[in-house]
């Protein structure tokens, strides 16, 4: 709704430091509004100001493809076209650098892949996957779930990387703990990832907004285009279930 964007860019523009280029990606629920999927679109990039609902930029000679989900499904639609174009522009961002990340954005995450990916998106998946797996150097972020990042499987590693981003609102969790997937006090948790690039290297840091603190410790992808290099995969060494000792006591 035209009130929620309005609101949301207000608190936005407020906290954005002056240097700062914005990248938004569209999501599922800025189709939710009534509108035709046309209209929603319109909508997005004129209280945004973003030019497309996927695009392509480059800061400080760093490549960011910033894709966007094609109509209001829960689980995303990417279409074809979409996915060719991106593998346009991962090929530019290679041939500018080889070594460099590559950093994309999209809303929904990518099935069979982090923690939270089950509420994925199932068409052109696996394109989508196949695209990005000739580029190891890509990292990729994505929101929708709600997943708390404490989890150790919120960054995955195989073909490339991809990393999940949380929440800004309310706490979600997977289907089949005791409490429910809505904890307690998930209206106020949230949370954020800061990324600093160096060269050839990428440190993830977990942010607690609610805390003002942070949670675990970084993820670190050193030699971003090298899989030998990635050490979240599955031969990871957190894959360990806690255990409680046969004396330990409530």
């Amino acid at each position: 709704f035209t009130e929620e964007y309005d609101r949301f860019m207000s608190i936005y523009h407020a906290g954005k430091q002056s240097q700062a280029v914005s990248m938004m990606a569209i999501g599922n629920h800025d189709y939710w509004n009534g509108l035709s999927v046309a209209d929603a679109q319109k909508r997005f990039l004129e209280k945004t100001g973003m030019d497309s609902i996927y695009y392509h930029k480059v800061i400080k000679g760093f490549h960011f493809i910033v894709l966007g989900t094609e109509d209001g499904k829960t689980e995303g639609t990417f279409s074809i076209k979409q996915i060719k174009w991106l593998s346009e522009k991962l090929k530019l961002a290679k041939a500018d650098d080889p070594k460099k990340p590559i950093f994309v954005f999209h809303h929904q995450p990518i099935k069979e892949t982090i923690y939270g990916s089950e509420w994925g998106f199932s068409e052109n998946r696996d394109l989508f996957y196949d695209t990005l797996k000739e580029f190891p150097q890509a990292i990729t972020f994505s929101g929708h779930t709600h997943y708390p990042l404490d989890d150790p499987r919120i960054i995955h590693q195989k073909d490339f990387t991809t990393v999940g981003t949380s929440t800004g609102s309310y706490l979600w969790l997977d289907a089949g703990r005791i409490q429910g997937e809505v904890p307690d006090g998930a209206e106020f948790l949230n949370q954020a990832l800061i990324v600093e690039v160096y060269n050839n290297k990428v440190i993830i840091k977990r942010r607690d907004i609610h805390n003002n603190d942070w949670t675990g410790d970084p993820f670190v992808i050193n030699s971003p285009a090298n899989k030998d290099s990635f050490i979240y995969s599955e031969r990871r060494a957190d894959k360990s279930a806690p255990f409680f000792t046969k004396d330990a006591k409530l």
